[in-house]
């Protein structure tokens, strides 16, 4: 968690209670398929496992307390984007064996298979995407592999960069000294003089 970020999304799942990271307040909502109302919304996850006993610490102890499992198609739509703006989606999870819990995650046609246990039992993971908002909202979808879901236990969304600011090449319309067309004014900070428009 990179407390130099700014942070539109970054909640907690599993339980009501908030954890701070590195600063950052992750923002707890209980129960299964959590959502926010005009933040985000999730699928795949009604079931809850309470106080899972890990190796992660402090803050993200907090986190790692409790996480949402259960469907074999998962997904976490993130809403109130910005078009054109860049960001960075994580979901957060732990290794819940020495094994294979693995996973396709997609938005659109990007797609990346994960082992939740890389890292092996009981270390935390995180899942990062970078994207581009092209509508106000974008959805990280996660397809079980092998029969068994990835245990999900917080996620954030943060911005990299912001939309562009539209650029105006030729405030005045005029590109070149060609003088008006007779009977025809220039257009001189977005106003009219003359018969037209030249």
């Amino acid at each position: 968690v990179d407390n130099t970020k700014t942070y539109t999304h970054a909640y907690n799942f599993g339980s009501g209670a908030s954890a701070t990271i590195n600063g950052v307040i992750f923002t707890g909502v209980a129960g299964g398929n959590p959502s926010v109302v005009n933040k985000f919304s999730s699928a795949g996850l009604p079931n809850a496992f309470p106080n899972d006993a890990n190796n992660l610490a402090d803050g993200t102890r907090a986190m790692a307390n409790d996480f949402l499992y259960g469907g074999p198609s998962q997904s976490i739509t993130i809403t109130g984007l910005e078009l054109g703006a860049e960001y960075v989606a994580t979901i957060y999870s732990v290794g819940w064996e020495n094994g294979t819990r693995a996973a396709t995650f997609s938005v659109g046609n990007d797609r990346l298979t994960i082992n939740q246990d890389h890292f092996g039992d009981n270390n935390g993971i995180a899942f990062s995407y970078r994207y581009i908002a092209t509508d106000s909202s974008v959805t990280l979808n996660f397809n079980q592999l092998e029969g068994n879901s990835i245990h999900v236990y917080g996620f954030g969304n943060y911005e990299l960069a912001p939309p562009p600011v539209p650029v105006i090449v030729n405030p005045s319309f005029e590109a070149d000294a060609v003088p008006a067309f007779p009977g025809y004014g220039s257009i001189t900070g977005w106003s009219v003089t003359g018969g037209g428009i030249n």
